[in-house]
């Protein structure tokens, strides 16, 4: 299954207290989940949708919302259905007569995202009244139309989503010295000024669909479809497969596998394009989690969950380091300006982020930060070759070109970097470790804690690989000099 872009996620003298927060809070979030199971179900039953019997929709205390299993499932069962004709797309938003003006308007020049997010605020707007006449009204009112009954599905749709949108000053300060924190305040920021402009498009055209659309409201509609759009599939009447962003019931209860083996569920549109299907993918025992995979692997880190999914994974198998590339080259460079240029015409460097992958067997050192290290130190005959080649063949080029004394050059570069982002991390990983054990830490602290904590324990390795590539290096220097001595006598 394919996301765009979670779900998820004094002590002497006030121990009682202390002890009674986390079951209080427990309680009112264990209310509030069984409101959202009844909706989801009420959901599924008035729109034809599938849940298999031997699955329930249960809240995990770790997870919140997902499904679990109520007795054993053998590989390839079908858990749920849902039909293609109720997932909730920007398609469906030109059924209501109230929100086609907003798509036929101004607004509707906005990306599909803040659309999205804005029909979502309308959806919700028009489905938090509860009251049994008020819903009974509205169905009337949207059977001629042929539109989909959302309501259970909006009613259970969780009002805290976790995405950094609304972390505090004091959670950023949490993420210490992580690029992460600075991308996720450019991106609220961004989303405050988007906020702004559609309100007062919508002051200006004196509209009252989204008359009550709040700050709070819009941040929450963009939190939702981050988190749980998914790319579906589905068959035009001409008989070609496409694929478009979709909210999906029942699909989007899945949680997060924290590695590969432990999904067990994948979701795929079935043959005749009517049903997103979800099936097991491995034999799963009774009262289990069912977990997907969501998005590919390269979009799995730490940084990408927490900003687009509201959680993060202790010992995340995909976590990349989130770096921040320096602002300019050094000033002891030979033909800075040439070099400073090559560098940003680079793909790997054309952006101020690079996402450094842990050390592995195919990949045992962070080539593409050394990469910017040869560039600073490669000769300048060799940069001016390289100043002639088509964009797309500079990297391996430079890296062809290297030689071992630019090699040496380079890695003390990238270890110099690496060290200095170390020291913007103020708390040791014993302190980190000390400080996930408390059981009154909030869910968006710890999502920051653990997110630093990945990222100093993925430094750590990228600095020992780049010292054992220098160790390799010195080797070779050795063996060499050794043979060449050898062959003088």
């Amino acid at each position: 299954m394919n996301m765009v872009p979670g779900r998820s996620l004094s002590l002497l003298a006030s121990l009682i207290p202390v002890l009674l927060l986390p079951l209080h809070f427990f309680t009112k979030a264990r209310c509030a989940s069984v409101d959202a199971e009844a909706d989801i179900l009420s959901w599924t039953k008035a729109n034809n949708a599938y849940l298999n019997d031997a699955a329930e929709v249960y809240h995990f205390p770790d997870f919140g919302l997902g499904v679990r299993s109520r007795r054993g499932l053998e590989k390839g069962i079908v858990v749920s259905k849902t039909p293609l004709s109720s997932v909730l797309s920007l398609e469906h938003a030109n059924l209501f007569p109230e929100f086609r003006p907003v798509m036929d308007g101004q607004l509707g020049r906005l990306g599909d995202t803040d659309l999205a997010a804005l029909f979502l605020a309308f959806l919700r707007l028009r489905y938090t009244n509860r009251d049994p006449l008020k819903q009974q009204e509205d169905l009337q009112a949207e059977a001629p139309l042929s539109i989909p009954n959302w309501r259970g599905y909006m009613n259970s749709l969780p009002r805290d989503v976790g995405l950094p949108l609304t972390f505090t000053p004091e959670v950023f300060k949490e993420m210490q010295g992580s690029a992460v924190r600075a991308l996720c305040q450019r991106r609220n920021k961004a989303v405050i000024k988007s906020f702004q402009s559609i309100r007062h498009v919508l002051e200006a055209d004196h509209r009252p669909t989204l008359a009550n659309l709040t700050l709070d409201i819009f941040q929450w509609a963009l939190s939702i479809v981050w988190s749980r759009t998914h790319r579906v599939r589905a068959r035009s009447s001409d008989g070609e497969w496409h694929s478009a962003p979709a909210l999906v019931p029942l699909a989007d209860l899945f949680n997060m596998a924290s590695s590969a083996a432990l999904a067990n569920v994948e979701c795929t549109t079935d043959d005749d394009s009517e049903n997103l299907v979800c099936s097991t993918t491995q034999a799963v025992v009774a009262n289990s989690q069912l977990f997907v995979l969501y998005s590919s692997a390269p979009h799995r880190h730490n940084g990408r969950l927490l900003m687009d999914y509201g959680f993060c994974l202790r010992h995340n198998p995909w976590d990349r380091l989130t770096f921040e590339l320096p602002a300019a080259m050094p000033t002891n460079v030979n033909m800075r300006e040439q070099r400073h240029a090559v560098w940003h015409s680079i793909s790997p460097w054309s952006s101020d982020i690079l996402n450094i992958e842990l050390p592995s067997t195919s990949a045992p050192y962070p080539n593409d930060l050394v990469g910017i290290g040869r560039l600073l130190y490669v000769k300048d005959s060799v940069l001016a070759e390289v100043s002639k080649l088509a964009p797309k063949d500079r990297y391996t080029f430079l890296m062809k070109q290297s030689t071992p004394g630019v090699e040496n050059a380079a890695l003390r570069w990238a270890i110099k970097v690496l060290m200095k982002a170390q020291h913007n991390y103020q708390t040791s990983l014993v302190e980190d470790e000390a400080l996930l054990d408390r059981r009154d830490l909030s869910r968006d602290r710890r999502n920051a804690i653990l997110l630093r904590v990945g990222e100093k324990e993925l430094l750590v390795s990228l600095i020992e690989s780049l010292e054992h590539y220098q160790q390799v290096l010195l080797e070779e220097k050795q063996r060499r000099t050794k043979k060449r001595r050898g062959e003088e006598l």
